[in-house]
């Protein structure tokens, strides 16, 4: 069975015209296997002597050609990225070294196993199925067009829309990545309350049962964030997919879609499973800090800390003290939150255990009500770094406060 993606994805720098990366893409689920072919044309400054991306360790370049490009290396580097790519040097000739667009053709092939699950396919930016920048930052503008040789059905990132056989979709300018499922046996809902929307997918053999208590879950968080913190984000609807378990990430999320994986309805534990799909949820407000660093617990801790304040509300104090000592519990002699590198092999508890103990220290501190407000400021202005956090806490509510943060970060 293959499957056929023409794709377009720009990078967009800051004072340049979108850079593209037009993307014909072959992936057949039965082999596992990726035969891409990619054209590049990216602004590049004329000093800029060389240009680098990660690609999944698994493929093989087998032609890299361009007027200005002088060699390549494909090789392990030294990033986060390390564990599913390898970095794709371009070094370009010096000689033909102009300012403005550089084009690069390049072909690769090779399997990703990871990236299927039978009939399904699910790709998304750690798959590094396309070459991506390492900082995870850039700014991406996209066109895509899928075909399938027999008919499928997509969700994803973007809006999907369905003409004679082939799925298309485009994004704005975005870091987003162009993540998406496609699988030839999909149960679609949707669902609508309070003025929020939600379209559920499954491949589950009981997606019927499941839509339901889902949607009601998903929905009533929408709207406990929203009344909350959120009356500035437009979030209104929201695509779901609920795909089998495979060992895989539990769940994920990107800004208007949420992958979460069950293995059967019997997974369907209440309280777990709502916070880990109030924490996804969560990340369509909290998700603007750079991925690829510290500043990740701006996304982190803070969609897992409104994550156990949605816990709280929707069931009750006991259960929310039990799950926030049992964070606490692992967060001693863990390293600081400021500088942490994201390839620290402890930066996963620190960035999901000890930012949401220190929030709710923080809330503590802070009151209640205050702190809730202030997740409200934050989310109007769209805080993207630490020290921006720090000057809104001491706008809003003094120096003491914002220094006990900052030392707290600290330690």
């Amino acid at each position: 069975m293959l499957l056929v993606i023409p794709c377009v994805i720009a990078f967009a720098a800051p004072g340049t015209l979108p850079d593209r990366l037009e993307i014909e893409a072959h992936i057949d689920p039965d082999t596992q296997r990726f035969e891409v072919t990619a054209r590049y044309e990216f602004q590049a400054a004329a000093e800029q002597s060389a240009i680098e991306f990660y690609l999944n360790k698994n493929f093989v370049i087998e032609e890299l050609t361009g007027p200005q490009v002088e060699s390549h290396r494909f090789e392990h580097g030294n990033s986060m990225l390390d564990a599913v790519g390898k970095k794709l040097t371009i070094r370009r000739h010096p000689d033909h070294r102009d300012a403005g667009p550089v084009s690069i053709s390049l072909r690769y092939s090779g399997t990703e196993p990871q990236a299927f699950l039978g009939s399904w396919v699910e790709v998304f930016a750690d798959r590094l199925w396309v070459p991506t920048h390492p900082s995870l930052a850039r700014v991406l503008e996209t066109r895509c067009r899928l075909s399938f040789p027999r008919p499928h059905q997509v969700l994803g990132v973007a809006n999907w829309t369905e003409h004679e056989g082939a799925w298309t979709c485009e994004t704005p300018a975005t870091r987003t990545d162009l993540a998406f499922v496609a699988s030839p046996e999909l149960f679609f809902a949707d669902f609508e309350e309070s003025g929020f929307q939600a379209t559920l997918a499954t491949g589950l053999a009981d997606g019927h049962v499941l839509a339901r208590p889902i949607a009601d879950e998903l929905l009533w968080i929408l709207e406990y964030y929203h009344q909350s913190f959120g009356a500035e984000e437009p979030h209104s609807e929201v695509r779901l997919v609920i795909r089998p378990e495979d060992g895989g990430l539990p769940a994920y999320a990107r800004p208007g879609y949420i992958v979460l994986h069950l293995a059967n309805e019997k997974d369907w534990d209440h309280v777990p499973v709502f916070q880990l799909f109030a924490h996804e949820a969560g990340h369509l407000w909290w998700c603007k800090g750079d991925p690829s660093g510290y500043e990740n617990w701006l996304n982190e801790s803070f969609a897992e800390y409104v994550s156990l304040l949605a816990v709280r509300e929707r069931f009750d104090d006991e259960t929310f003290e039990a799950m926030l000592e049992r964070r606490r519990e692992v967060s001693g002699g863990l390293p600081p939150i400021l500088g942490l590198e994201r390839t620290h092999p402890q930066a996963g508890t620190v960035f999901y255990k000890k930012g949401c103990v220190l929030l709710h220290d923080f809330a503590e501190i802070l009151g209640r009500d205050e702190f809730e407000e202030l997740l409200g400021f934050l989310v109007a202005d769209g805080v993207d770094c630490t020290a921006d956090l720090l000057t809104t806490v001491s706008e809003l509510y003094g120096d003491e406060p914002a220094q006990w943060l900052e030392r707290r970060l600290r330690e």
